[in-house]
């Protein structure tokens, strides 16, 4: 899954339809219900664990692999529309792709299916691609290979979640967080 806003995925994915709002219900569906809770510390039931080392509502993406987690914040991915972090988590090589201006992170295996294990770059400004990897394939949001000689294969997705930091302290009090 890919969680960003609806200008960066109509930017990427013009086509897209959406349902509509009308739902027949009285709600403001483009106003965040919660007024100030995104910003202030306060949390709204008891949390064990507390961890003040980033803001308790800033938004990570974790990922998690055996016993380890690690956590990549939005202003690692801060430069540009698109970023790469290749990193390690437990014993498994990983690729974030990510940007914060277009407020995505998404998390892959960087090994493929045939055991090669690729390396990436970021890809500034272009439509659907957001990396190239060292044999020069060009890759999507989705993990999906978009042009060169593994079009149509698939990066295997890791087991990764966007959700407020003070989270991954309470579910994982090691949570390591990706510098």
């Amino acid at each position: 899954m890919v969680e960003t806003t609806w200008s960066t995925w109509k930017k990427r994915y013009p086509d897209s339809k959406v349902l509509s709002l009308r739902t027949g219900f009285n709600r403001q569906y483009g106003r965040y219900p919660y007024g100030d809770y995104q910003t202030s510390n306060r949390l709204i039931f008891p949390v064990n664990n507390k961890d003040d080392r980033l803001h308790p509502k800033e938004r990570v993406l974790g990922v998690i692999v055996g016993n380890k987690t690690t956590v990549y914040s939005f202003e690692s991915v801060a430069k540009g529309t698109s970023n790469v972090i290749e990193d390690r988590v437990g014993n498994i090589d990983i690729v974030v792709f990510g940007s914060k201006q277009d407020n995505y992170l998404v998390a892959y295996e960087a090994r493929l299916e045939d055991e090669t294990v690729l390396s990436f770059t970021a890809v500034e400004g272009a439509e659907k691609a957001v990396a190239i990897d060292n044999e020069g394939n060009e890759w999507n949001v989705f993990g999906e290979a978009i042009s060169g000689d593994r079009k149509g294969q698939r990066l295997m997705p890791t087991r990764s979640y966007i959700g407020f930091f003070f989270s991954w302290g309470a579910f994982y009090p090691d949570v390591e967080i990706y510098q």
